[in-house]
């Protein structure tokens, strides 16, 4: 078993648990996060089960390390912690070919939520676990219906009972009948899949119109020259915000901010076009846990878009 996780998140104290309950080893290391060390790992300790963010994923599959063998080892390797692109979720499958790719959803302060284990065309974190409750609600608390998105709240049997000395966080977390508000916006079909389509906190408005960052980050990766792209609001005083991405190139390609700019006004409405620009970054800040730090990405799209603006002056 093998994780980049500390214990403070779900993935490792749900990885240190497995460990326990199947009598394996977990590897531990120091070490952070890269494709070459991560493919090292798995191969020298023989590593059957193995958990990733999805950031760690796009760069494990676009690295020149990884090989058609590297991961033929692998038992199961389960990918989530934020959402996980079909494409993604398409292009890492066939490594696994000796085991199991699992897109998982859950948090700290609720453990497991759902899981999905098999292929699909659609782009969700599969059914909810055993024990868990779901429901989905919009901005005034009203329960929402099949297809309709909103704030993703849930009930579980293994869920936290507070923040250590935070009173305040709590309340806003956990409410008076027991449901934990994500945070996550998201929703059900009609077949019971859940599907995730980003986080509360970081909905762009722009001329009051709603944008989802998750959205236009999916259809820029789905451009064979990006590795990873984070959307940020770049604040405006007549349009709140303006969207803005923020791209790694995949090694050895050059594609511009216009053809992504072209990708993007293609195949969204006017509104959620990338108005604030498109920058280019070696990589991004990361948190220990692999997600994208996006209040630092933002910082930096606000720095380059007014740079941006005074060379034009």
């Amino acid at each position: 078993m093998f994780c980049f996780f500390s214990l403070y998140w779900f993935s490792g104290y749900m990885s240190m648990f497995m460990s326990f309950f199947l009598g394996i080893q977990r590897i531990i290391t120091a070490k952070p996060f890269s494709p070459e060390w991560l493919i090292a790992v798995v191969n020298d300790y023989k590593v059957a089960f193995f958990v990733t963010p999805p950031a760690h994923a796009a760069q494990l599959v676009n690295s020149p390390a990884l090989k058609k063998d590297s991961l033929e080892g692998l038992k199961s390797y389960m990918c989530g912690g934020s959402l996980v692109s079909k494409e993604l979720s398409d292009k890492i499958r066939p490594y696994v070919c000796n085991g199991m790719f699992t897109v998982g959803y859950g948090m700290t302060e609720a453990g497991g939520v759902s899981a999905q284990f098999l292929p699909s065309s659609k782009v969700s974190v599969g059914n909810l676990a055993a024990g868990c409750l779901a429901k989905i609600i919009d901005e005034d608390g009203k329960q929402l219906g099949l297809g309709e998105s909103g704030e993703i709240c849930v009930k579980t049997r293994t869920q936290f009972l507070c923040y250590y000395n935070n009173p305040k966080a709590t309340k806003e977390t956990l409410d008076k009948e027991g449901w934990i508000h994500t945070g996550d916006l998201g929703y059900f079909d009609d077949d019971g899949l859940l599907f995730i389509s980003g986080r509360k906190k970081e909905i762009l408005k722009y001329n009051n119109f709603h944008v989802t960052p998750s959205e236009i980050e999916e259809i820029l990766e789905s451009h064979p020259g990006v590795s990873q792209a984070a959307v940020v609001g770049v604040p405006d005083p007549v349009y709140t915000d303006l969207p803005a991405a923020v791209v790694v190139r995949r090694n050895g390609t050059s594609v511009t901010e216009e053809e992504l700019s072209k990708l993007v006004e293609k195949s969204v409405p006017d509104y959620k076009k990338l108005r604030g620009g498109v920058y280019f970054v070696d990589n991004f800040p990361m948190t220990p846990s692999g997600k994208i730090r996006k209040p630092k990405v933002k910082e930096l799209a606000i720095s380059l878009y007014n740079a941006k603006q005074a060379h034009k002056l």
